[in-house]
């Protein structure tokens, strides 16, 4: 499995990008954080990677989330678009 150059977010950590991975759900997920939307799809192509690699892992979701005025909601670009149709930088 590929090793993961970012560290999973600890409970006590806000940063202002997050992804968020979830595997097998409802049962698995994993927060990320990341400093930019270009740095999130560049971490949301490896994690997929890796999970394609896994055998145990059956199916997955990512997302990215921005925090605005203390709370966390999807984050989309100018267009609208989610993260799915960003583009790797």
């Amino acid at each position: 499995m590929t090793t993961l150059i970012r560290q999973i977010i600890s409970t006590g950590e806000r940063p202002k990008y997050r992804v968020w991975h979830a595997y097998n759900p409802p049962h698995n997920m994993d927060f990320y954080a990341v400093e930019s939307p270009e740095e999130a799809r560049s971490l949301i192509d490896e994690l997929a990677e890796a999970d394609l690699a896994d055998e145990a892992i059956t199916s997955n979701a990512f997302g990215l989330e921005e925090l605005e005025d203390g709370e966390y909601s999807e984050w989309c670009d100018e267009d609208g678009n989610d993260i799915s149709a960003a583009k790797e930088a």
